[in-house]
């Protein structure tokens, strides 16, 4: 069993969402403040938001940004990419910071 950037990615242990929006800033300093939240990065036009297994869904990530004042989200599911896996296992390396 090889790793492929396909099978990494798909190890994915926890949710990812990928956000568009006018107001990437906004929205940065917003989902940094969502509990619990692991991470928010920025891939171009989108940003990526990991949160734990199961906490959130698109709905509540919405109501969220629309609370901290972004009103036009597009929140979806998105698949890791080898970008996510390799900030994830970083971020796990250092201690979760």
């Amino acid at each position: 069993g090889i790793d492929t950037p396909e099978n990494i990615a798909a190890g994915f242990p926890e949710d990812l969402f990928a956000v568009r929006t006018e107001k990437l800033y906004t929205a940065t300093r917003i989902l940094h403040t969502l509990p619990d939240v692991m991470s928010v990065h920025s891939f171009g036009q989108y940003l990526h938001v990991v949160t734990p297994k199961g906490l959130y869904n698109t709905g509540s990530i919405e109501q969220w940004l629309q609370n901290g004042g972004v009103e036009m989200a597009e929140v979806r599911v998105s698949a890791a990419s080898i970008e996510d896996m390799f900030m994830y296992l970083l971020s796990e390396k250092d201690g979760g910071n």
